[in-house]
């Protein structure tokens, strides 16, 4: 990950050795010749890049949000995720036995 995060820093760092001066002259002064006409794979590959890494990074928060969401809830699970809370409380000792199957008996009869 550390390197991965130096070799983003180190390529927006260059970002502007590759811009062209964007006044309509031809300026030979620039490392890659004049004109900004050696720069359109540069360019593009950096523009892919960015979109690239723009939704990578969406996606992955979403995904963790998602996640996150999930393991702190019970929503969306329905009984089956009652039952094993009442199978967790039966083999803590919290509830007896019979206790247990009436509360079975009334989840599976609202399913």
């Amino acid at each position: 990950m550390k390197l991965f995060a130096f070799t983003t820093a180190a390529l927006v760092a260059s970002l502007p050795a590759y811009a062209s001066p964007g006044d309509g002259r031809e300026y030979y002064g620039h490392m890659w010749g004049g004109g900004g006409y050696g720069h359109s794979f540069f360019g593009g590959m950096f523009m892919l890049l960015f979109w690239g890494a723009l939704i990578v990074i969406t996606i992955l928060a979403v995904k963790w949000f998602i996640d996150r969401d999930n393991g702190s809830s019970t929503g969306g699970q329905g009984n089956s995720s009652a039952e094993q809370i009442l199978q967790d409380r039966l083999a803590k000792g919290e509830i007896e036995p019979e206790e247990y199957r009436e509360r079975m008996k009334t989840l599976r009869e609202e399913s």
